[in-house]
């Protein structure tokens, strides 16, 4: 919910405490999606480079990922998840971006090493309202009596009959593009035989898409550049939130 006054939190966090397993791994699963707030405040975002705009994407298509996910880590955009051990909050690993359109599932396993707090005391937190959240639980992790068979895609077929799974089958720089929103793959895989009780099934992608938009006008790129620390991007957001706020009150 939207905090009373024009003061706006730079973060968001959500403390829950469960029963504390007796098991050295546990897996927190979470149903969520970010919000349309984070979508609108990208948008807003990248309209700030203005005519630059496209030399700034062609420029970042170059960065490694290491420098974009750190940008976007120190700006609370991923979910994080932390653990309290002996009293202490101590990061476990972050949920990527999944976008406002759906919640989906993720998890995150993480060790249990006898330090964690009685009940156990997990955190979520990014920057204000980028995540919206509608189911947590927590699971327990056997390694010994998991067995893992990674399957690539048998055939992948388009929506003019033809086969891109060469573009699927392996981790490289080959993509299977998708340039108009009509674009589809019908995906399919030759699962082993069961030998087991029960199995379960996950499918693993890796992408990128590409923001289309054509912002016009002159960057304030001194303006821009404040965006390189961290937390910005949330004090960019409080600033739109008070200007809307004011807005509200002048039109009263």
């Amino acid at each position: 919910s939207e905090p009373s006054g024009a003061v706006i939190p730079d973060r968001d966090a959500l403390i829950m405490e469960l029963p504390r397993p007796e098991a050295t791994s546990a897996a927190l699963v979470i149903r969520a999606k970010n919000s349309i707030l984070l979508d609108y405040m990208m948008g807003e975002f990248n309209q700030l480079f203005g005519d630059a705009y496209q030399s700034f994407v062609r420029k970042r298509q170059g960065f490694s990922g290491e420098r974009l996910s750190q940008w976007s880590v120190n700006q609370g955009i991923p979910l994080d998840l932390s653990v309290e051990r002996n009293g202490k909050w101590e990061h476990v690993d972050y949920y990527n971006v999944v976008g406002p359109m759906a919640f989906k599932e993720d998890v995150l396993g993480f060790a249990l090493n006898g330090h964690e707090s009685n009940p156990l005391r997990v955190k979520l937190e990014s920057g204000y309202f980028f995540w919206e959240i509608d189911y947590t639980g927590l699971g327990i992790i056997n390694p010994a009596e998991t067995v893992t068979t990674l399957v690539s895609a048998a055939s992948a077929m388009n929506e003019a009959g033809e086969d891109m799974s060469g573009c699927l089958k392996s981790d490289d720089q080959q993509y299977y593009t998708q340039p108009e929103t009509t674009s589809f793959a019908e995906i399919s895989f030759t699962l082993p035989e069961l030998t087991t009780g029960e199995r379960s099934l996950f499918l693993h992608s890796k992408g990128w898409y590409q923001i289309l938009m054509d912002p016009k006008g002159k960057p304030d790129r001194k303006y821009l550049m404040t965006f390189r620390e961290p937390g910005r991007f949330n004090q960019f957001v409080a600033e739109k939130f008070s200007r809307l706020a004011q807005l509200a009150g002048s039109n009263k």
